[in-house]
């Protein structure tokens, strides 16, 4: 078997297939090629790659899927970068206390430590 499995759409069905051209699965639920093709790709050390079809496909489901929520950026850091062009937060309602430049940003400006502004 090679070294990588790849997932594609043949007829109705999405399967896993190496180079040589073996199936190692297949099913109408694109997921669950994709699980199957994983688990088997661990267990031989084997990559899963997703054809052209199977990749364009995950993108247009990923795009129906409603947007989630702004979340609080001090609980959720990644949400939220620093603003280059100015040096401060994108989101002057929030401060990110995950980012050195904001933190570094606000303790300047307030004059106070880093634990102080985390307490606030």
């Amino acid at each position: 078997m090679a070294r990588q499995l790849t997932v594609k759409r043949i007829g109705e069905e999405w399967v896993a297939r190496d180079a040589t051209g073996a199936m190692y699965g297949q099913s109408p639920d694109l997921f669950e090629t994709i699980e199957a093709a994983e688990h088997l790709a661990k267990r031989l050390g084997a990559t899963v790659a997703l054809g052209r079809e199977a990749q364009n496909y995950l993108l247009t489901q990923a795009a129906k899927l409603p947007r989630r929520p702004q979340r609080d950026l001090i609980s959720a850091p990644e949400a939220q970068t620093a603003d280059a062009k100015s040096g401060g937060p994108q989101d002057r309602s929030r401060i990110n206390l995950i980012e050195d430049d904001e933190v570094r940003f606000w303790t300047d400006k307030f004059g106070v430590s880093k634990p102080q502004l985390e307490e606030c």
